[in-house]
């Protein structure tokens, strides 16, 4: 079985120098993705984003769309897992000094086995605190994840699961993911300064004729009159938010309009996938 593709090679296991650009100093961008039905759902859209995040920082996409669809098709075909968790890893490539590339940009296509959240994720909901600062370059999806780890770790070890970015005590975004908010039918996501995320934007597409779409971001002051909130990504997708900062958010429990866009979304894949 084949896993991972770097630099025109396939291998059973990723092999990565360490004197790349990505490893030593997160010069790279990334796309991860979960399959459905062993099928890479908007990979297009995926594409056309990770080549805006490259060309942010610098770095020329080496292959085509077309090119790259065709790897990433053959590794989940050939890779032996039931579902796979794909990740498109471009850099700016090998150097000798630590600062400068030797070569072309780096590209890599790493598929893993998808193991699922825990099931309480869904069933019961996380919890999730705030902090008031922004990601350097919030719309583009780089490497450097080392702050977005450490506020998850200190997150965690007080018994919360996410991290909300804040700007002027506004909720922007997760570490990870984009934020909701749902007050009555009025569905709530802030509209920049942030990742414009994938699953994000079919959930938005696929919530118009049901709700009322306020593209604002939403203040702290607000979440005792908000009913329901939840995250979404493109590997967890859509996971309820049952309290923020230690306050409850409507019954403290997953709510029914969260569902109600959670079947809207799997709609969109299903329908994807049986195009």
């Amino acid at each position: 079985m084949i896993t991972s593709y770097i630099n025109g090679q396939y291998f059973d296991e990723a092999v990565i120098s360490p004197l790349d650009l990505g490893f030593l100093r997160g010069h790279g961008v990334i796309e991860n993705f979960r399959t459905h039905q062993r099928q890479s759902c908007f990979l297009k859209k995926r594409l056309e984003r990770l080549k805006k995040s490259a060309a942010a920082v610098g770095i020329p996409l080496p292959k085509s769309f077309e090119e790259i669809e065709e790897i990433v098709l053959s590794l989940v075909e050939n890779n032996g897992f039931i579902e796979s968790i794909v990740r498109i890893i471009l850099t700016k490539g090998l150097t000798e000094d630590g600062i400068t590339p030797l070569r072309d940009s780096s590209l890599m296509i790493l598929t893993t086995p998808f193991v699922p959240a825990s099931p309480e994720y869904y069933q019961k909901g996380i919890h999730a605190v705030t902090v008031n600062e922004t990601r350097k370059m919030p719309h583009v999806k780089t490497l450097n994840y080392l702050h977005a780890l450490m506020l998850l770790e200190a997150a965690r070890s007080e018994g919360a699961q996410e991290v909300l970015y804040c700007s002027n005590n506004e909720i922007l975004e997760g570490t990870t993911c984009n934020f909701f908010a749902i007050k009555g039918s009025t569905l709530i996501t802030a509209p920049q300064n942030i990742l414009p995320g994938i699953t994000r934007e079919i959930i938005l597409k696929e919530a118009k004729e049901s709700f009322t779409i306020e593209l604002r971001p939403l203040h702290l002051d607000e979440i005792d009159a908000i009913d329901e909130a939840f995250s979404s990504s493109s590997i967890k997708e859509m996971v309820p938010i049952v309290a923020i900062n230690g306050q409850k958010i409507g019954s403290g429990t997953p709510g029914p309009k969260t569902d109600e866009l959670k079947k809207l979304f799997f709609r969109a894949l299903f329908e994807f996938a049986h195009d």
